[in-house]
């Protein structure tokens, strides 16, 4: 099929009120040749680099006249800097589509950076959703791991993959103009888990990255709520972050007592939202079970040993990989449970068989 340029402004009739696509930021206006479906319930993001910087505040989707789904789903997701899609920065929908035309969703405003890479995706409910695409871009496509989706995820999660189908006919519209700064933070939720009265977790780390046109101008970063004093935070985030930049904040947990312990990350800056929170938990526990074991006797180089526990006589899974130690305090156990260990040794040649099974039982509280 020959591509149709569809022009810039257009009217979609969109109940109770008309919205009017901008200038293309993200995108493309032509009905591509390939005629391309996914199952309800699934989602698929393509790959896209915003041709100019400006304020996105509508998308459009091209949607077959073979369409039977009953309501289209359509969203900006920011790139993960590993070639996939991460967090969903914004998403409209549409009930019911129009088939054989171009749908046009209103969507909150959001500052987007020209040359930065983006993904578009679509999810359509009830029915299978027809749509169009393309297999000669040099752009990737991939669906996501749910196929019961019933709206787009915060946090996107890869099923197959297709290096070439692309592009979609989809685009993003707006006004140009250096967008404002706009915050987007991985994960959107930290748990820590049980951990032992007086010790400090593993850390975890919450990424920020400004996905807007402009740069942001971070003021603080701090945490509050019912047992603030039990997280902390350590970050390398300036007091200016310029558009595409990233900065880490690394929390650890150390509970002061036990049972469900909360509080919440804030970051406090320029841009809309402002301040962005992070909601944090964990749980305190005065349970713990010390592990003992031999050094392996079996020939060979041991480099370290892995540890094995499940709740289950002979369902132990990997729990850790302790190192080259004889020794494990295993705090993430609860009260009254029941537990079953096993240990094996590492090495050049490969992993050895388990120990023998150890039982631990925890006292109940």
């Amino acid at each position: 099929m020959n591509r149709i340029l569809v022009p810039a402004l257009m009217l979609i009739w969109l109940s109770p009120a008309i919205v009017t696509a901008q200038t293309l930021l993200i995108g493309n206006q032509h009905i591509q040749n390939q005629l391309d479906s996914d199952p309800s319930g699934q989602a698929e993001a393509f790959q896209a680099v915003a041709s100019a910087s400006g304020t996105l505040t509508a998308l459009a989707v091209f949607v077959s006249a073979r369409n039977t789904s009953t309501t289209v789903y359509f969203g900006l997701y920011a790139d993960n800097g590993a070639g996939h899609p991460g967090m969903l920065l914004v998403q409209g929908s549409i009930s019911p589509p129009k088939s054989g035309a171009w749908n046009l969703i209103a969507v909150s405003p959001l500052g987007i950076s020209s040359g930065t890479t983006y993904w578009l995706a679509v999810l359509g409910t009830g029915n299978p959703l027809w749509f169009r695409d393309s297999t000669a871009g040099s752009c990737a496509a991939e669906s996501s791991s749910s196929n019961t989706l019933t709206s787009l995820p915060s946090v996107w999660s890869t099923g197959q993959q297709w290096p070439n189908r692309c592009p979609v006919s989809a685009y993003g519209g707006g006004t140009l103009g250096v967008g404002p700064p706009w915050v987007t933070l991985t994960p959107t939720s930290l748990s820590f888990g049980p951990q032992q009265v007086g010790t400090t977790s593993a850390p975890q780390t919450v990424v920020l990255t400004n996905t807007g046109g402009s740069t942001l101008t971070i003021s603080s970063i701090g945490l509050s709520g019912a047992n603030a004093a039990d997280f902390s935070q350590n970050n390398n985030c300036p007091s200016e972050l310029s558009a595409g930049g990233t900065c880490n904040t690394v929390v650890t947990f150390t509970p002061r007592a036990t049972g469900t312990r909360t509080a919440t990350l804030s970051f406090t800056d320029n841009a809309q939202g402002s301040p962005q929170t992070v909601p944090l938990s964990g749980t305190g526990v005065n349970h713990y079970v010390t592990l003992n074991w031999n050094a392996s006797t079996g020939g060979g180089q041991v480099t370290g040993y892995n540890v094995y526990r499940g709740t289950t006589s002979g369902g132990e899974s990997l729990l850790t990989s302790a190192g080259d130690v004889l020794t494990f305090q295993d705090n993430g156990v609860l009260a009254g449970q029941t537990y079953y260990y096993e240990v094996t040794a590492t090495g050049p040649g490969g992993e050895s068989g388990p120990s023998n099974e150890a039982m631990a039982i925890v006292p109940a509280p």
